[in-house]
């Protein structure tokens, strides 16, 4: 299975640019492409992606994809998403609304939920829902 780093690099060298080139055009440190490629570190979140796609001039969802199909793979611990599904969520008042909630919540109360909702995503792994738990779980998941 290619990672999001194997495809970073693959993408960045189709375009003949260093990591110290791309880290310039991203005002980055060379070390943080190195820890994405080597995947030191998680996949970049999608307003990061649409700036690597810029500097490296190629389509977005040609960085979007794998870098969302790998953060779904390690927050819900699976082995296959589908990185069709990857689409970009815009969350709606009610949804932000949700994660002021959890993030008020004490840690207890909110790992429980979190392993509610992972329960319910494994269980359930066709559900129309699957992203937008994800990227909820993962938004939840990176406040601590």
């Amino acid at each position: 299975m290619r990672t999001f780093g194997d495809e970073l690099k693959k993408l960045r060298k189709r375009r003949k640019t260093t990591q110290k080139q791309l880290a310039e055009k991203l005002g980055v440190s060379i070390a943080y492409i190195h820890q994405l490629e080597t995947g030191k570190t998680a996949p970049p979140k999608i307003e990061r992606c649409r700036e690597i796609a810029a500097a490296l001039e190629i389509d977005f969802n040609e960085i979007w994809e794998p870098a969302c199909a790998e953060r779904i793979r390690k927050t819900l611990k699976v082995d296959e998403v589908s990185t069709g599904e990857c689409k970009p969520v815009v969350l709606n008042s009610s949804e932000r609304k949700l994660i002021g909630i959890l993030r008020a919540m004490d840690g207890d109360s909110r790992l429980r939920l979190l392993r509610m909702l992972r329960e319910l995503v494994v269980n359930h792994p066709n559900d129309t829902m699957l992203i937008l738990i994800a990227d909820f779980l993962s938004s939840a998941e990176n406040m601590e």
